[in-house]
């Protein structure tokens, strides 16, 4: 007797379909990916933010730690689903451990987008749009 398995592709991070939905149904990485500034420049840049805002957040909702898991997720169905953009398309995957990494610390982290995160979290998403106080990032006031 002899078992062969063709297609089959296994994930154990099923159950983030359904946070996807929940994201999808209340906006919030949509409106992440609107408010936030893309500082990169040049044509070198394979991933829009959303996807990118999706795939860091996503991959830490199981409890991956960091972004060093980046390259197992991306050839996860789940994870491309989840992605969405370019990730979802045959052939490509969502960004790399290094891309991710980039993305986390040089992008998110600059003063502006940390308000603007900082300011979406005090406020919710609903309501981030009418804000009237900005939050501070390091004691300072955003301008």
């Amino acid at each position: 007797m002899t078992l062969t398995v063709v297609g089959s592709k296994v994930t154990s991070d099923a159950g983030l379909l359904a946070y996807r939905e929940l994201d999808e149904a209340l906006g919030l990485t949509a409106t992440a990916g609107k408010r936030l500034e893309d500082s990169r420049t040049g044509r070198n840049t394979r991933h829009t933010l959303l996807p990118l805002i999706r795939q860091l957040i996503h991959s830490r909702l199981p409890g991956y730690e960091n972004v060093n898991d980046a390259e197992r997720l991306c050839i996860d169905e789940a994870m491309r689903h989840i992605v969405g953009g370019r990730a979802s398309q045959p052939e490509k995957m969502p960004a790399s451990s290094s891309e991710l990494g980039r993305f986390e610390t040089e992008m998110l982290a600059s003063r502006r987008n940390l308000t603007t995160l900082l300011s979406h979290a005090h406020n919710g998403p609903n309501v981030a749009s009418n804000c009237t106080r900005t939050p501070s990032v390091d004691g300072m006031a955003a301008g």
